[in-house]
């Protein structure tokens, strides 16, 4: 992974806990009284902690998820004029804390996300959230409550586990059945292929058990050195040229693509490089994305200095020195400061003009007719841009709820705009124009095409690929997904569903989008072993790139190998403090103080999982016996404690609620493609769930 941690350098909230009054006071702070009054009661609250909160807040302000990146970063429906989403209330804008006053789901969204484990540790719901329990607590925050009564009964702590009545519970019981009107082309088998039928129909949510504190388990995973020395045995079973030769050690200046790379030379010496590329860390700037493929394309040697975006981290001093507004990408070159993606592409094209051998022009000559039909198909990709995003952010309101008039209406525009997108694509070739390779038109749609298939399939329900609906864009996104260049900085539905809203200000959820929703963040079957083949018709997420399971566990492996201590440190954010959260994004916490004190435990949890992906699941528990039940021991069968030999021969290892916090923590916050490409996230995802299971079970 190189010398720069590249996992994401954030993190939620849910590593402290907390009072249920001061959960309270910061949701009440925020203009969700009723939201925070409800918690509180599930919560063995009292209304009057709830009152001394609203209180104290003092009639604050609710600003809007906001910085120039959430404006433009930057999405916007043309060159001048940034987008500001119907459901997002811009900072200038701020709506005053009224108790009567009840915000639609997508800015609870932009909120809750941030605060659910925190909630739900100060509950004492479960020690932690699963993905899917989050998108289900921000779906019952969002509903509407009674005004709450003088006084409320406190409910008992021990109903949440005992079958009694639970407000909370109450609060996420029958998502899953409520119907809409905005429609979806997914298969009606979704919820039963990622294993959602009983929660489908579940008339309540009954959390995980939480691991037990008295377990330990045993330390017998093989060392950092001895599992770097496996991977390497395996890349010489398996073929890697087309990943640079090795996953620990890839060729980023000379191989394949990769969003790895910090140069690109292409074959050419180190001098060559004339260019330097400011993009984003985490690689959901979808402008970053289009310059970053052009380069590619046309094989020009640049570097690469990585700015994150300002809904997860804050910029350098000297970046800003440069560019005042902070916006990316920016284009270093001949000592001219670059700035906005067309400009940036229409000067790489214009530069290499004279020499196409080595720079394959992306777009025809100007005065020519191609030329006026890919000018053309550039305006459609904007009026593209603009009807998906109208769908996706659009019939919300403060008011209350989703438009349903309005989303229907959005939804046949964008149908429609998406068959002239199909008629553009008359063949042979699977690109436009007909094209047999991607012109500048297909990496001007790559970015949007891929973020709303990915959106409105979590959001909506609605699928753009892999249900056969639009051959002309199956054909394109298969081929799109076997060029080198695109996969590499290909991300995945995942890591899209949660980093768009923070660049939008929020995405308006549909009934039809639950299911699907819960099953990429994770639910049943979805993120557990034996996962099922990836293929381009394949659910909850279609793909028609490379996949093999053997070199995909490789990959994973490979990149916790490679990085492993900062890692560790880094999902020992789980269980640790969150920070001052100077960020909008929920998942990003750059400021979180890691729990260090458990980082033995955690380490050994990480080289289990490691070891599993190299070796597999079935290989490992046989070779370390216990019939299937992996390490796992009651600490009161430790006897000699922390250094004594465990059946497998390796010291006992305490801390398993702190671990599995760790491991929930960083399964959640594997990005697509900063941290690896899809294929290998996912079995990255199951198999830290496999580790958590076998220790939480005990």
């Amino acid at each position: 992974m190189g010398t720069v941690l590249e996992w994401f350098s954030a993190g939620s909230e849910g590593g402290a806990g907390g009072r249920e009054a001061r959960v309270a006071r910061e949701l009440a702070g925020s203009g969700l009284r009723h939201k925070a009054a409800e918690i509180l009661r599930a919560a063995d609250g009292t209304w009057d902690e709830l009152r001394a909160a609203a209180a104290a807040s003092g009639g604050a302000k609710d600003g809007g998820v906001g910085g120039a990146d959430s404006a433009r970063c930057r999405y916007q429906k043309n060159q001048a004029q940034p987008l500001s989403p119907p459901n997002h209330s811009p900072a200038s804008q701020a709506c005053q804390f009224n108790p009567t006053h009840q915000p639609s789901l997508t800015h609870i969204e932009t909120m809750l996300r941030s605060r659910a484990h925190a909630i739900a540790r100060s509950a004492r719901i479960n020690h932690t959230l699963a993905p899917q329990q989050h998108h289900r607590l921000l779906r019952a925050a969002a509903s509407p409550l009674p005004p709450p009564p003088p006084c409320a009964t406190v409910v008992p702590r021990a109903s949440a586990s005992e079958g009694g009545s639970n407000p909370l519970a109450s609060m996420l019981s029958g998502l899953f059945g409520k119907g809409g009107s905005g429609g979806s082309n997914a298969p009606a088998s979704l919820a039963a292929a990622a294993g959602l039928a009983a929660a489908a129909a579940a008339a309540s949510v009954a959390p995980p058990t939480a691991p037990r504190n008295d377990v330990r388990f045993a330390d017998t995973a093989p060392s950092w050195d001895e599992l770097r020395a496996l991977a390497e045995s395996q890349e010489r079973q398996h073929d890697l040229a087309d990943r640079g030769g090795s996953f620990l050690a890839p060729d980023l200046d000379h191989g394949p693509a990769s969003a790895l790379a910090l140069r690109r030379l292409f074959g050419a010496p180190a001098s060559a490089v004339e260019i330097v590329l400011y993009r984003d860390h985490a690689a959901w700037c979808p402008y970053c994305e289009k310059v970053a493929l052009v380069l590619e394309e046309k094989r020009i040697p640049y570097e690469v200095r990585k700015i994150n975006m300002r809904c997860y981290g804050g910029k350098p001093a000297e970046f800003l020195a440069k560019v005042p507004s902070g916006l990316l990408p920016v284009l270093e070159m001949d000592g001219r400061v670059v700035t906005e993606s067309a400009t940036i592409m229409a000067l790489l094209e214009d530069r290499h003009a004279s020499d196409p051998a080595r720079h394959r022009p992306l777009m025809p000559p100007r005065g020519t007719a191609e030329r006026a039909e890919a000018d053309a198909l550039l305006r459609l990709e904007r009026r593209f841009f603009g009807d998906w995003l109208d769908w996706l952010t659009g019939g919300g309101g403060w008011g209350g709820g989703v438009d349903e008039r309005q989303q229907a209406a959005a939804r046949r525009r964008f149908e429609q705009t998406v068959a002239a997108v199909c008629a553009a694509m008359p063949g042979p070739g699977p690109f436009f124009m007909g094209l047999d390779q991607p012109s500048l038109v297909d990496i001007t749609f790559a970015p949007m095409l891929e973020r709303a298939a990915a959106s409105l399939a979590y959001y909506k329900g609605w699928y753009l690929r892999g249900q056969g609906q639009w051959p002309e864009l199956e054909r394109w996104f298969d081929a799109m997904e076997a060029r080198e260049s695109y996969a590499a900085f290909r991300s995945d539905f995942y890591t899209h569903a949660h980093d768009l809203p923070p660049q939008l200000g929020g995405c308006t959820m549909a009934a039809e989008g639950q299911a699907v929703a819960a099953a990429l963040d994770g639910a049943g079957a979805a993120w557990r072993l034996p996962l099922p083949p990836l293929s381009p018709a394949s659910l909850p997420e279609p793909f028609a790139g490379p996949s093999d399971d053997a070199r995909d566990r490789l990959e994973a492996a490979a990149r916790l190998v490679a990085n492993h201590g900062p890692i560790v440190r880094f999902a020992l954010r789980g269980p640790g403090r969150p920070g001052a959260r100077p960020v909008s994004a929920p998942l990003a916490d750059p400021s979180a103080v890691p729990a260090l004190e458990h980082e033995r435990a955690a380490d050994a949890a990480l080289r289990h999982v490691a070891h599993a992906l190299l070796v597999g699941v079935g290989s490992k528990q046989g070779a370390e016996g216990g019939g299937g039940k992996l390490w796992a021991t009651a600490a009161a069968g430790a006897g000699a404690g922390a250094g004594a030999g465990a059946a497998g021969g390796g010291a006992l290892v305490g801390g398993v609620p702190e671990v599995v916090a760790a491991c929930e923590y960083l399964r959640d916050r594997v990005g697509v493609p900063r941290d690896m490409r899809f294929p290998a996230a996912r079995q990255l995802r199951a198999h830290l769930n496999w580790f958590i299971d076998e220790v939480r079970d005990v």
